[in-house]
């Protein structure tokens, strides 16, 4: 009876950590086949956020 109760305490333990893994391996995979637009964006937020010349005329 003690064997059944932690093998099942240790299953589901497990079955979470594998959760977690698809997960991550997931998000990995769609940034990899979505990389050059996701490095397009960001350049274009970054230019956005920190280009003087938007900041200047904007406080105009």
């Amino acid at each position: 009876m003690k064997t059944k109760t932690i093998k099942c305490r240790w299953t589901k333990a497990g079955i979470g950590t594998v959760e977690v893994v698809i997960l991550i391996a997931v998000l990995v995979g769609v940034a990899l086949v979505f990389r050059e637009q996701l490095t397009e964006y960001a350049k274009h937020i970054m230019e956005t956020v920190f280009d003087d010349e938007i900041v200047i005329d904007s406080l105009k």
